[in-house]
């Protein structure tokens, strides 16, 4: 019997998800705010939603942090598979819709999404399907519903 392969979110690049997320906690938990901004002194009952939010939208080392941070976790994940080769399939890419693969050396973990991705805003969730295998989604402008990439590493 065959068993069933579970895929598992590992991370994503949303930067509007994660400000969401962001402002959304610190609003329900304004003294962690207060503590996060170095300003456990003010009463925390008199910081708005509207504050956290400025707070959040008007730094802009917010965005410059999550992208480090997305960084990390994709050399982290694929660092051991440097020098391997590694097969990509995808469909409904660009507004066309188009279907294709390619296949590439990993000469760097960011291949994982420079090989992919194109230059432009856009979010990035990759699960994990088992050992070598990976499923990417990715929405931008040309396909705000997103395009879907499976991803092989050839041992």
């Amino acid at each position: 019997m065959k068993t069933q392969t579970q895929k598992k979110l590992l991370f994503y690049y949303d930067l509007n998800q994660y400000l969401y997320d962001q402002i959304t906690y610190y609003s329900d938990n304004k003294y962690e705010f207060l503590e996060y901004i170095g300003e456990t002194d003010r009463d925390y009952l008199k910081v708005e939603h509207k504050e956290v939010e400025d707070y959040f939208y008007n730094n802009y080392w917010h965005s410059e942090y999550y992208w480090e941070d997305f960084i990390e976790n994709i050399s982290y994940q694929f660092k051991d598979y440097i020098g391997k080769e590694v097969f990509v399939t995808g469909k409904n890419i660009t507004w066309r819709n188009l279907s294709g693969q390619k296949t590439f050396t990993l000469n760097d973990p960011m291949d994982i999404f420079y090989e992919i991705a194109p230059q432009t805003e856009l979010t990035f969730y990759l699960w994990k399907i088992n050992n070598n295998e990976y499923e990417i989604k990715m929405s931008h402008h040309d396909s705000p519903t997103g395009e879907f990439y499976n991803i092989t590493i050839k041992d």
